[in-house]
């Protein structure tokens, strides 16, 4: 009687969590297809794409020139679905939302062959959902690279864990999916460097040569359009260093012909920013509450990672695939600090949270110790429950900001097309929506 009323208690409790979980993704997926493309980069990415041709994606740098990024895939999606939708962004959101809830398949998979429960299962999801490094990938439309390798990441793993015995199957499965993500963006290196690996220590060595020379071949090619396989410039980008935000120049004029201390420091700000929060784009932020809630939640999740690999005898092939792909994602971050340069390392600390979430309801010990633990995922859930409102709350404010936007003049220049902005603006000029009314005075 006793065991079949805990039977019914944790049925009623994964049938809840199951229903907040997919009410989260429900309204994530609404409010994100009426979310409007963002009128900076967005727009440029558009431009770019509906300007070149196919041989010119595939020859030039990433949105503009000097850029020393190379991802023709997202370009050519962007070019396609304009061409086929123009500027009705739905369109464009519905393709988000099919690599999200292929995202989202492919990490219940892995959860389902590791036998990780459903509330582990959705802490795991909610992190994804709720975390710095991973939510600008599922609403910002030129980061659509990022969803993209964070799902051949995904494919990597399911790979990695249950590989096909064949090799041919073997290397039209490396092949395609290595392609897939280094065309998507730099971060498609760390898959390949993981396949690499594994047919490696299994030895496999010609389907290891295949997959190093997949490596190799976009590595050139890479060298090719961009004039070198690493970032050129010293300073890159706008970036923070211990209290205060920095500008290329301010960057320049600090560490002047010395950058490497300014490396080291964003890599280990960028590793202790995966584990705490902290530092935001490498610089530390702690006066307001929210921050300090947000720190004290995500150490916390740190701390019950750390007390599960602690009390693992052996690191399995899995754990150690996942360290790796979140050491190597730190490391090519170096350049300067921005959470979205850890969406793979965010996806791979999301499995790793979810194996340590399982981990805790499967504590031995005291009744009373038991009781205490196995009440962690409950309330790692509540609490990644409740960042994932906030953020879904956050996005519907995003929908409206957006929109009053393309009231003001488009900063970028020459990088966004005037037409294309145009295009944009008249629609909501025309429609005469309480969300074109500012539009319409102008």
């Amino acid at each position: 009687m006793v065991t079949g009323k805990v039977m019914c208690n944790n049925n009623f409790a994964i049938l809840l969590a199951a229903i907040a979980t997919l009410g989260i993704l429900t309204a994530f997926s609404v409010l994100l297809v009426q979310l409007e493309l963002e009128s900076n980069d967005d727009l440029a990415l558009l431009h770019r794409a509906s300007s070149q041709s196919l041989g010119e994606i595939f020859s030039t740098e990433y949105l503009t020139e000097q850029s020393s990024y190379y991802r023709p895939l997202v370009t050519l999606i962007s070019k396609l679905v304009y061409h086929t939708a123009g500027t009705f962004s739905p369109i464009f959101r519905i393709v988000q939302v099919i690599f999200i809830i292929t995202l989202l398949v492919q990490f219940h998979i892995l959860s389902s062959r590791l036998e990780i429960d459903p509330i582990p299962q959705a802490v795991g999801i909610l992190y994804i959902f709720s975390s710095q490094f991973t939510f600008t990938f599922l609403y910002w439309w030129s980061d659509l690279a990022s969803l993209i390798s964070a799902n051949c990441f995904l494919a990597t793993i399911l790979f990695i864990h249950d590989p096909p015995k064949r090799v041919v199957t073997s290397a039209l499965s490396l092949t395609s999916i290595s392609v897939v993500s280094v065309l998507s963006k730099e971060l498609g290196v760390i898959n390949v460097l993981l396949f690499t690996m594994f047919f490696l220590l299994n030895k496999r060595y010609v389907v290891a040569m295949m997959a190093a020379a997949v490596g190799a071949s976009y590595l050139w090619i890479r060298t090719l359009v961009c004039g070198s396989f690493l970032v050129k410039q010293s300073f890159h980008a706008a970036s923070g260093f211990l209290g205060q935000a920095y500008s290329i120049e301010q960057l320049s004029q600090k560490f002047g012909e010395f950058p490497y201390i300014f490396y080291l420091y964003n890599i280990v700000a960028q590793f202790m920013s995966l584990a705490t929060s902290q530092p935001i784009n490498g610089q530390f932020i702690f006066p307001a509450p929210k921050f300090i809630l947000v720190l004290t939640w995500f150490s916390m999740s740190t701390v019950v990672l750390v007390g599960y690999v602690a009390s693992l005898r052996k690191l399995e092939a899995i754990h150690k695939y996942l360290f790796l792909a979140i050491a190597v994602n730190i490391v090519m971050s170096y350049a300067y600090c921005r959470s979205r340069n850890l969406a793979i390392a965010g996806v791979a600390y999301s499995i790793l949270l979810a194996l340590a979430t399982q981990h805790l309801g499967r504590v031995g010990g005291s009744p009373a110790f038991r009781k205490c633990v196995r009440i962690i995922p409950v309330i790692l859930f509540a609490g990644y429950l409740g960042y994932a409102s906030l953020m879904v709350i956050h996005l519907d404010k995003m929908r409206l900001d957006e929109v009053a936007s393309y009231a003001r003049p488009h900063p970028k220049g020459d990088l966004v097309d005037q037409k294309i902005y145009d295009l944009f603006r008249q629609k909501y000029i025309k429609t005469g929506s309480r969300m074109g009314e500012g539009l319409s005075a102008e």
